[in-house]
C-alpha cells in the first residue's frame, strides 16, 4: 500500500492522529519535567519519608525541619503524605545514593550558586518556621538547595516515567471523537493553515459489556502547516 493510500485510509488516519496527540502530551510533560525547580513542602515531606524508610522507620525526626507538611504523634514527627510513592522510591534512592548521586547533587547545587542561580532555593523560607533560629534556617536552606537535583531525579523515576507508561496504555483506551479544524487561527501561526484540534475520550472495552465511555476528555492541538507547493485545500483533505 502506498503512503498516500495509508494516509487516506480512515483507520490509519485515526491511529496516526491518536499517536500524534499522545506524543505531543508526552513531549510537553517531559519538557516540563526537565526543568529543575525549587522545592516546596510537599516534595520535601515525601523525600523526608523516603530517607526515613531507607533507614527502616517511618519517623522523620531527623528531617522534620526540612518540611512543614508533617504531624506530631506519640513523641515523633511523621510525614502527612501517603506512603505509596515513598515506598516505591526507596530502592531507586538507595541505588542513587550508592553510586554517589548525593555528592553529584551537592556539586551541581554548589556550581549553580557560584554561577548566581538561585532557582533551587525554597523562597518561602521564614525564620519562624525553624524555631526562630537564624543559623538553622540558613543551614536548612542550603540543605534544601543541595537536595533539589536528587529529588528532581527521583521525581523523574517516580512520576514522569510511570506517566509515560500510562500514556502508552492510554493509546489503546482513548478514542478519537472529534476533529475541529480552525483555519481562522492561521493568524497565530504565520505560514500555516490554522489549527486542528483533536478531541479524545477515554473508553474501556469489556467483552461482556458495551464500550464504557468515561467522563474524561483530552484535546490535542496541532498546527496545520502545508508542505512545499501545497495549499491549505490539500491540507484540509488529509
Amino acid at each position: 500500500m502506498s503512503d498516500d493510500a495509508r494516509t487516506s485510509d480512515p483507520v490509519n488516519r485515526d491511529r496516526r492522529r491518536r499517536r500524534l496527540g499522545l506524543a505531543s502530551i508526552a513531549v510537553l510533560g517531559v519538557s516540563w519535567a526537565l526543568i529543575m525547580q525549587s522545592l516546596g513542602w510537599a516534595q520535601t515531606s515525601y523525600f523526608a519519608l523516603v530517607k526515613a524508610l531507607d533507614h527502616g522507620t517511618a519517623q522523620i525526626d531527623d528531617y522534620h525541619w526540612e518540611t512543614r507538611d508533617k504531624s506530631w504523634t506519640n513523641g515523633h514527627f511523621f510525614s502527612v503524605k501517603a506512603p505509596g510513592l515513598p515506598v516505591l522510591l526507596v530502592p531507586p534512592y538507595a541505588l542513587l545514593k550508592a553510586v554517589g548521586a548525593e555528592e553529584v547533587a551537592r556539586d551541581a547545587a554548589r556550581r549553580a550558586r557560584e554561577g548566581g542561580a538561585r532557582q533551587w532555593t525554597y523562597r518561602g523560607l521564614n525564620v519562624h518556621a525553624y524555631g526562630y533560629d537564624p543559623e538553622r534556617a540558613v543551614r536548612v536552606k542550603a540543605l534544601l538547595a543541595d537536595q533539589a537535583p536528587l529529588i528532581w531525579a527521583l521525581g523523574l523515576l517516580g512520576s514522569v516515567l510511570p506517566t509515560l507508561l500510562l500514556l502508552r496504555r492510554a493509546l489503546r483506551l482513548l478514542e478519537l471523537v472529534g476533529v475541529v479544524p480552525r483555519p481562522d487561527r492561521a493568524f497565530a501561526h504565520p505560514g500555516s493553515c490554522g489549527e486542528v484540534r483533536l478531541v479524545y475520550r477515554l473508553a474501556l472495552e469489556n467483552p461482556s459489556r458495551p464500550v464504557t465511555r468515561l467522563p474524561f476528555t483530552l484535546s490535542a492541538l496541532l498546527v496545520a502547516r502545508p508542505k512545499a507547493n501545497e495549499g491549505c485545500a490539500e491540507v484540509a483533505k488529509k
